[in-house]
């Protein structure tokens, strides 16, 4: 089995090396273009070899996802590499379906070695199925080709909150215009065609701790379903507000509980009163919590969440020590409660300035959640 595996890593190394070398060629003019649609389902064997696939990503979910009906995959967004992970997964639950994704024009244009006549990142990410916005002049125009994509039973990702969350709340970008894309692209499609139109939440929970990712797709979703449920009361403008609210919380919903963001959030919440926790009460008080949780329904759970805590506990606190976020000493945890309340400047994350704080908040849309916690760190007083 082990041999197998190095048999295909191997491959998938020739094949990517294969692949950049065509492009780089043919961008010179020295080769023609290669099949750009063929190149996207070997994408998955370049994923599988760059993201260690399947020791570092799980997906969950894959029976809620279609493979012919149109679709946008409505996603959180915490990671640069999100499209891509989102784009592997819907290839692998539908075995094949390609998906494209929204992505700025210039997203690769401001470093200089990503654009140049021998790669141009933002021209090559277009071929693979990015359909590029100029976010800083927006124009209805541009929203056409999701429009066709859709009538054409195609799929694609985007992110409702419209960027790359900075600390670590959905609700980053929370706003009417924003929210309101994801009901614009059902409904315009719905027109024209006719045909069932779907929006699927999505999200991608990534452990900083194992660097494990697991992407959960959650049950797709319908306008003219949800309209019915409103039984008429909502224009079509309150209609499609109300539709992407409940997008967003079904998105929030789909986010696995860990080990590190119930640490993180017990200590956010124990330093108010104590700046120091001793290592064995927090694992137990995060074994508490874990089974607390088990026995509840609703939520999604690390699969590894109850394993090993202590463990995960000591790997989580080691991991916050070397961002100075804590400082472990003999049988004390100090937190640096100064750190606790800092703030991100003109954008800036959360997740290396304020750790703890940017995995606390990953999981405050989960008020049953953030509610045990409170009442564990209150135990601990």
């Amino acid at each position: 089995m082990h041999e197998a595996l190095n048999i295909r890593r191997w491959h998938n190394y020739f094949v990517a090396a294969r692949d950049l070398s065509h492009i780089l060629l043919a961008n010179i003019g020295l080769l023609k273009q290669p099949d750009h649609n063929a190149m996207y389902d070997r994408l998955r064997a370049y994923i599988e070899l760059l993201w260690d696939v399947p020791r570092k990503i799980r997906i969950v979910g894959s029976e809620h996802v279609s493979r012919d009906v149109p679709t946008v995959f409505a996603s959180n967004h915490i990671k640069l590499d999100d499209p891509i992970l989102l784009g592997y997964a819907i290839h692998v639950a539908t075995d094949g379906r390609h998906s494209s994704y929204m992505m700025r024009s210039d997203f690769f244009g401001r470093k200089w070695y990503m654009k140049t006549r021998l790669l141009d990142l933002d021209v090559l990410a277009a071929r693979l199925g990015a359909i590029l916005v100029d976010r800083d002049n927006p124009r209805p125009g541009q929203l056409r080709p999701f429009i066709r994509l859709l009538c054409g039973c195609g799929a694609f990702v985007m992110f409702p909150t419209g960027t790359r969350t900075r600390t670590g709340k959905l609700r980053d970008y929370y706003g009417e215009e924003t929210l309101g894309q994801v009901a614009f692209f059902l409904a315009a499609a719905g027109d024209k065609t006719g045909s069932r139109v779907e929006a699927v939440p999505c999200a991608r929970t990534f452990n900083p701790v194992t660097r494990v990712s697991a992407i959960v797709f959650g049950e797709p979703l319908t306008l003219k379903e949800f309209a019915a449920r409103s039984d008429g009361a909502l224009d079509r403008k309150e209609l499609h507000r109300a539709f992407n609210t409940h997008l967003i919380e079904c998105i929030g919903r789909l986010v696995e509980v860990n080990v590190p963001h119930l640490l993180c959030s017990l200590l956010l919440r124990h330093a108010e009163t104590e700046p120091t926790l001793s290592p064995s009460a927090a694992t137990d008080a995060i074994s508490e919590l874990a089974r607390d949780l088990r026995a509840g329904h609703g939520l999604r759970l690390d699969p590894d969440l109850d394993k090993d805590v202590a463990g995960a506990v000591r790997r989580c606190l080691s991991y916050l020590a070397r961002l100075e976020a804590v400082r472990v000493r003999g049988d004390r945890i100090e937190i640096d409660r100064e750190r606790l309340g800092v703030g991100g400047k003109d954008g800036e994350s959360l997740k290396k300035i304020n750790p703890i704080l940017f995995l606390a908040n990953q999981i405050s849309d989960l008020d049953d959640v953030v509610a045990k916690v409170e009442a564990k760190a209150r135990d601990l007083e």
